[in-house]
């Protein structure tokens, strides 16, 4: 009984520890969850404002890209014009220029054309230097940070509720189906004491009731015992007397208590017989 007491009550204690580790457990999972919240609600604003951002920077980007490429149209056009001033000014000439001319307009003519190439060239690199730029970059690269950063927080988040819920789960089994069967076998030790009890006040009776019928068998004989001793005194005294041949006070009340009392079978006939046989 001492043994399941014992481990009745180590069941209820562990059972108690687990529940308060589970519960200290949720509430650090529960602040790290709110951490979490204050995390994704700074990444939602700083995410916000970076797409605002960008918004600028590509306006921006836009404005730069349109602003080179008059730069570049502008170029290629008096480039164009240099070149259409050349040939016209060969077409006026009609062969009439010399070698020092010639080579001087064919020069004009080359650098032209070569403002045109470069223009060409400078025209289809404008979005890749732009893009190429540290803030556009930059701007590529944090966002992508930010879109790695919210899907590692949201994985994490969701993490914290699985946590949770597993949690809340394992405290409902302990405090449901544990506390059913703690109870079940507190309920068992309880009618096993109550039986225990009960057959305890059964052996108290039966050993009372015992002990009670002999003290009073002893108390019966110790008051024959008694009753015998005083009448055996009494009669040894009243014929103590009469063979000295003078009364005795103590032998007259000796003989009326003698009288008084009713002799055993066994020590009467005894008593009387002495006397008879002293006064033959």
């Amino acid at each position: 009984m001492v043994l399941a007491q014992y481990e009745v009550a180590e069941q209820m204690a562990a059972q108690q520890r687990q529940v308060v580790m589970l519960r200290q457990l949720q509430q650090r999972v529960a602040s790290e969850a709110q951490a979490f919240a204050a995390l994704a609600a700074r990444l939602t604003a700083a995410r916000d404002s970076l797409a605002r951002l960008a918004v600028r920077l590509d306006a921006a980007g836009t404005r730069i890209q349109q602003m080179f490429s008059a730069q570049v149209n502008t170029t290629r056009m008096l480039a164009n014009e240099n070149r259409a001033a050349i040939d016209s000014v060969k077409t006026t000439l009609g062969g009439a220029q010399g070698a020092l001319e010639y080579g001087l307009l064919d020069t004009e003519a080359q650098t032209a054309t070569a403002y045109v190439q470069l223009a060409d060239i400078i025209e289809r690199g404008i979005p890749g230097a732009v893009a190429h730029h540290p803030v556009f970059a930059l701007r590529d690269s944090v966002s992508a940070r930010a879109t790695r950063v919210g899907t590692l927080l949201a994985d994490a988040q969701n993490r914290a509720a699985s946590t949770q819920s597993l949690l809340a789960a394992e405290i409902a089994r302990l405090e449901g189906s544990d506390t059913d069967r703690l109870r079940a076998m507190r309920a068992s030790l309880a009618a096993a004491e109550s039986r225990r009890n009960a057959a305890e006040s059964a052996v108290v009776a039966v050993v009372d009731a015992e002990l009670r019928a002999r003290a009073t068998e002893m108390i019966a004989g110790l008051k024959r015992d008694t009753e015998a001793a005083e009448f055996g005194s009494a009669s040894a005294s009243f014929f103590q007397a009469i063979d000295a041949g003078q009364p005795s006070t103590t032998t007259g009340t000796s003989s009326s208590a003698a009288a008084q009392r009713t002799p055993t079978p066994n020590s009467a006939p005894d008593a009387r017989a002495t006397p008879q046989s002293q006064r033959k």
